[in-house]
């Protein structure tokens, strides 16, 4: 348990267990706080004169990246400031100028800046490293948690939309149109799963179907592991309405959390699962419905502008 002493504004979790508390306090237009695995307090930034949009920690939790808004030239500028996390002086800082940074992800080294029109490769010394446009469309969810590419989800019009995994050159790897009511999306590994109103399909990297699942009118959410396994949550009145095992596919889907896979994994590793209703599925080994897998399912339900995805090492 972490106390605070005003308003929570974002909260986010990296893969070492650190946590990064983004608030309102007194006598500052907001702070960030660090936390290590135990609770301890281990940084603090407040920032006197710009307002923070949202703060994120590296990997190895060493680099504090925080976004502040500001004018320059009367445009509003994101401005991008990097600590290390063992000095209180500012390392750099990056100026966005004309563009409003939604999300910031830690991402092998970089950190993606998130935008309506595109996305930012940024090095913790300040420098853009890469760039990609989303070329007109309109950028909806984004998830960086796959092995060196982000997976972006890019809107058109009415239910079209087009599929895009971007390496931190700030090139696309591959790029595929879809059509329907996107629910979801979730990258780690070399997977991607894409969940729709009324299936679930798992790609590889270069968006080549791996696995598809039908009968997911109930599930709201996926998270993608990097086994090759995916963990669906949905509404806990709903019932489970199939019966039929579809390999490494849970054959139903139900309130609570169901599993998924492509079945990437060692056929002997196929166990049977018990999911949130008590019915007994099978999945891929390692693929349990209970646990850290089932909370951190259900921390990625909140989400803000454009809808993003938290990558599987930065949950919320």
């Amino acid at each position: 348990q972490v106390d605070t002493s005003g308003e929570i504004l974002a909260v986010a979790l990296n893969r070492d267990g650190y946590l990064t508390v983004t608030s309102n306090e007194s006598s500052c237009k907001a702070a960030v706080r660090v936390y290590d695995a135990s609770g301890q307090p281990v940084f603090a930034y407040r920032s006197a004169d710009r307002f923070i949009m949202t703060a994120a920690l590296s990997g190895d939790s060493r680099t504090l990246a925080a976004v502040t808004m500001g004018q320059s030239g009367g445009v509003f500028t994101s401005y991008v400031v990097f600590y290390r996390t063992n000095s209180d002086t500012p390392e750099a800082t990056c100026a966005l100028t004309g563009s409003l940074i939604y999300d910031l992800i830690p991402m092998d080294g970089l950190f993606c800046a998130v935008m309506e029109e595109q996305i930012c490769f940024l090095t913790t010394s300040g420098e853009v490293a890469a760039a990609y446009s989303c070329g007109g469309d309109y950028l909806r969810r984004v998830d960086c948690g796959g092995d060196g590419y982000a997976a972006l989800l890019l809107g058109r019009y009415g239910t079209q939309h087009r599929l895009v995994t971007v390496t931190p050159d700030g090139q696309a790897l591959a790029s595929l149109d879809v059509d329907g009511e996107v629910l979801s999306i979730s990258a780690a590994g070399r997977y991607i799963a894409v969940l729709f109103s009324d299936h679930m399909t798992i790609y590889d990297k270069n968006l080549t179907e791996c696995a598809r699942l039908d009968a997911v009118s109930e599930a709201r959410q996926v998270l993608m592991r990097a086994d090759g396994s995916a963990v669906l949550a949905g509404s806990p009145a709903a019932a489970c309405p199939a019966k039929e095992s579809y390999g490494y596919f849970c054959g139903s889907i139900h309130g609570g959390i169901s599993a998924a896979g492509t079945g990437a994994g060692d056929p002997a590793g196929l166990r049977a699962e018990s999911c949130a209703g008590g019915h007994r599925h099978r999945g891929a080994a390692g693929g349990g419905m209970a646990g850290p897998a089932a909370g951190r399912a259900c921390r990625r339900m909140a989400g803000g502008p454009p809808d993003r995805e938290d990558p599987a090492g930065d949950e919320q």
